[in-house]
């Protein structure tokens, strides 16, 4: 028997509580238990005290399934059949999720993930790889996934982690493992045990609402201040060459030690790209402006095919040279990447291409993007002899 697999799109369910008035609200989204689904856990979250003053999120996992006592629609997040893609369809689910909210709701900070039972592996993959800076984790009954022992945690966020004396799933040997693996790699975490079963419990909803109310909140942005969202996406022209040739250089010193001054490098690079960025060429480039300053950029190389007679398309895309300032992060690399994916879509290409970082992949798996099983590279040499 031969077992393959395909990638596939399928539309996910999630909930949200908007609080009126339009101003800017902390994200808590949640994740259900096993047999569960969005309306229950929309309703949990309801009730930690204070969660009206936040937009709720209550997402639901992509493996539905009918109640055997009624026609209730339930769900898991089932990852034992072909796991690795399952975590990754899920993360990438999630990320694509906060980005949609984000888009309809007015967000600010904090960012908190919650899950129980089933739904806190959710809770902790979230945080650790779907993209956006999480602030707080709230989990109950449920463990810390193992694939966290292979992933850095610096700059995970606290932790407020749930258990019932009752429960007889997460024990609390299970608990005290979690909590000893969460110290030792330098997670802020503070443990709650209330009197109950393996249950999301009034007790343990109270827990919740303070450990919410300890985290810092943003300020509203003031009157006349310039938001994060204004930032615009624009097609890039040749006079943006001596800024994009000094942000290429801000961005590859950080990957190595430079071999060529700023002033030398730069003066090339700016040669080389203000050609490129004229139109009728095969290069393509955004920036993200701030009025006239360049915080971030994006650059496609487009590369045909070989006629064909068969429909194909006969263009692909290299995405590369895809980088935004520290101080400008917050969703402008996902509008830039957006940008990009929409030019690409209306205008034939096929496929796009890319080489990710550790940091920078799940950015791309929730705008959809899949490990290819299709293609094979062969490195000659990545350093210019010398």
């Amino acid at each position: 028997m031969l077992i393959r697999t395909i990638p596939a799109t399928i539309h996910g369910r999630y909930l949200l509580d908007v609080p009126a008035g339009g101003e800017p609200r902390p994200l808590l989204v949640g994740f259900h238990g096993y047999g569960q689904n969005a309306e229950i856990h929309l309703d949990q979250l309801r009730g930690i005290p204070g969660a009206d003053d936040w937009i709720l999120a209550a997402v639901q996992g992509l493996h539905a399934f009918y109640d055997r006592t009624s026609t209730r629609v339930l769900a898991s997040w089932m990852t034992r059949l072909d796991r690795e893609l399952a975590i990754a369809d899920n993360i990438r689910y999630v990320g694509q999720v906060v980005a949609a909210i984000r888009r309809e709701c007015s967000v600010r900070e904090p960012l908190v993930y919650a899950g129980f039972s089933q739904g806190v592996a959710m809770a902790y993959r979230a945080a650790a790889a779907a993209g956006d800076r999480s602030h707080g984790l709230i989990v109950l009954g449920g463990d810390v996934p193992p694939e966290l022992a292979d992933q850095r945690l610096d700059g995970f966020p606290p932790v407020l982690l749930g258990r019932g004396l009752r429960d007889e799933w997460y024990t609390a040997e299970k608990a005290q493992a979690d909590l000893a693996f969460l110290r030792t790699r330098g997670v802020a975490v503070e443990e709650v045990v209330f009197e109950g079963g393996h249950e999301w419990s009034p007790a343990f909803q109270e827990a919740a609402g303070a450990f919410l109310r300890r985290l810092p909140v943003a300020p509203a942005p003031a009157a006349g201040d310039v938001p994060a969202g204004r930032i615009h996406v624009r097609p890039a022209a040749p006079a943006d060459a001596p800024a994009l040739a000094r942000l290429r250089y801000e961005f590859r010193r950080m990957v190595g030690a430079p071999v060529e001054s700023e002033t030398d490098f730069v003066t090339r690079c700016e040669r080389w790209m203000a050609p490129r960025l004229a139109a009728g060429g095969p290069w393509r480039c955004w920036v993200a402006a701030d009025g006239p300053a360049v915080a971030g950029h994006l650059w496609l190389q487009i590369v045909e095919k070989i006629p064909n007679p068969v429909g194909e398309r006969e263009q692909v895309a290299y995405l590369t040279n895809f980088y935004v300032q520290p101080a400008a992060r917050g969703g402008v690399g996902s509008a830039l990447l957006t940008t990009a994916l929409t030019w690409c879509r209306e205008s034939g290409v096929e496929r796009v291409l890319l080489g990710p970082t550790a940091r920078s992949r799940p950015l791309y798996l929730r705008h959809g993007f899949q490990p290819p099983d299709d293609l094979l590279q062969l490195i000659l040499s990545a350093r210019v002899p010398g």
